[in-house]
This record gives C-alpha cells, sequence and structure tokens, in this order.
C-alpha cells in the first residue's frame, strides 16, 4: 500500500489521517490529507490555561504551570467535553507542545497561523506567545503533554491530564 517492498512503521505526530488513506500521488511514504474546512466547534464547557516557563530553584529545570514534572498535580478534565485550552509560553523559548491521545484545532495565537484545515496533536509554542486550543478529550486515560523537545521533558516540561467520564 505504501509503494515500498517492505513494511514500514510510523510514527505520526501532528495531522490525523484516516487508516484507509495511502500515498498515491505522492512520494512513498507520505500521506496527504487536507479538508476545505473542519467543522465548527461547539461552545467550550471547560477550560484549561497550561503556562510553560522555566522551573525554580538552585537547578535548570522547565516546568507546567509552575511545576516541574513530578512535583505538582495532574490536570484533571472531563472526557468527551468541548474543552479550551491556553497555552501560554513565559520564558521566551520556543516549545513544541504535544498533547497525546486527542487531536485539537487551533483557536486562535500571536502570530495568526491557524491551520484551519487539519486537526493536530503538537502545537509550537513560540516564546512569549499565547496558543488558545480546543479538543474534545474523547480518548479516556491519563495522558502525558510535555514539549516534544525530550531535554525540555526531561528536566521537567511533562504533566498529567487525567481524561475522566
Amino acid at each position: 500500500m505504501n509503494g515500498q517492498n517492505m513494511s514500514t512503521t510510523i510514527h505520526w505526530h501532528g495531522l490525523r489521517v484516516d487508516n484507509d488513506m495511502d500515498s498515491e500521488g505522492t512520494s512513498p511514504g507520505f500521506m496527504v490529507h487536507e479538508v476545505e474546512k473542519l467543522p465548527a466547534l461547539p461552545e467550550p464547557t471547560q477550560e484549561v490555561e497550561i503556562v510553560l516557563n522555566t522551573g525554580s530553584g538552585s537547578a535548570f529545570a522547565w516546568s507546567i504551570n509552575g511545576d516541574v514534572y513530578g512535583q505538582g498535580d495532574a490536570i484533571p478534565v472531563k472526557g468527551d467535553r468541548p474543552t479550551r485550552l491556553t497555552i501560554v509560553e513565559m520564558s521566551g523559548i520556543p516549545h513544541p507542545f504535544h498533547v497525546p491521545g486527542q487531536f485539537f484545532q487551533i483557536l486562535d495565537r500571536d502570530d495568526g497561523e491557524l491551520f484551519k484545515s487539519a486537526q493536530l496533536d503538537t502545537v509550537m509554542v513560540n516564546g512569549f506567545e499565547t496558543v488558545t486550543i480546543q479538543t474534545d478529550f474523547s480518548n479516556p486515560g491519563v495522558w502525558m503533554a510535555h514539549c516534544h523537545l525530550l531535554e525540555h521533558a526531561e528536566l521537567g516540561m511533562m504533566t498529567e491530564i487525567h481524561v475522566g467520564q
């Protein structure tokens, strides 16, 4: 199906791509999925703020909502509810922020780049930028939201999102 003579595995971060889509018409191993316009989103019934910053203390660290991973509380949300997340970057350093197990649309951001024809699971939050996204948290469980720069995640820029019913 992928035009190659061996099976392949791709770990996607970004666009939601239907399983029956393949690479026909593009380079082998690449999938293209675009829509004219995503459906209108319902009004959110819950809101969450996520603040990305450096940690505090004597050692350098990265934090979410003022806490280095393992030292703060998880973020509880109710599943299957329209949820607006406001991600505020306070350190001046860009962070590709990943919300695993969920797909979202960008509602607003300081640089204006909204990707109106895509659902994402990772968004680049530029230094000192605020990005507003919306998801419905349709996958229950415990999800590790984090910066996708692994050294930032390792130094604390991770948090658990507990998606309940």
